[in-house]
């Protein structure tokens, strides 16, 4: 869902739900029972690097992704004791048909005040498709073969500008904290 919140309208916004958190959900309930009772099994929940960060026409979508993060690290904790392991996947961009108007879709409540930021980002979108930096085979191949870890991450940042993303959200969090740290803690009781 391409759209800025004050464009989207509920059933936008719940059909992005539905696909992106609520599908997940039902179908992790369904098979945690028989993975529980076997004491072992791997969960790979599709995330994004967007599920990390976000940003202007991306709510929506960010907001599902930020859900699944979320939900996934609670998760793995619950699970934990049955021998089963949790991994975020957290593709940047693929170079797959993700960015095609059949796959994306565009809020149908534009806001006149939003046009620019709206262009900008469809510009960038049509100009990234197909140059994406994502090998999707390469992709799949590294998801195989968490498959087979003992060990494996919680989180795994599929391609290069899935890093950069993490990177970028970590020092933005680290200068949040560090320019506000003394306000922080004058909250506390003394």
């Amino acid at each position: 869902m391409i759209g800025g919140i004050e464009e989207t309208v509920k059933d936008e916004v719940q059909a992005s739900f539905d696909l992106n958190v609520f599908a997940l959900l039902s179908v992790t309930r369904a098979v945690l029972p028989h993975m529980r009772k076997a004491m072992s099994g791997h969960i790979f929940n599709v995330s994004s690097a967007f599920g990390l960060i976000s940003g202007a026409d991306w709510g929506i979508y960010c907001a599902t992704k930020f859900a699944v993060e979320g939900l996934s690290e609670a998760l793995a904790q619950e699970v934990k004791p049955f021998h089963m392991h949790v991994t975020i996947l957290e593709p940047g961009y693929f170079r797959t048909n993700f960015l095609t108007s059949g796959s994306v879709a565009v809020s149908a409540n534009p806001v006149e005040a939003y046009t620019e930021i709206a262009e900008l980002k469809r510009k960038h979108l049509t100009e990234i498709d197909g140059t994406q930096p994502g090998d999707p085979v390469k992709a799949a191949r590294v998801i195989i073969a968490t498959a087979a870890l003992a060990e494996p991450p919680l989180r795994l940042l599929l391609g290069s500008d899935a890093v950069g993303y993490a990177k970028y959200k970590v020092s933005m969090l680290e200068e949040s904290i560090k320019s506000n740290e003394r306000i922080s803690f004058s909250t506390d009781f003394d």
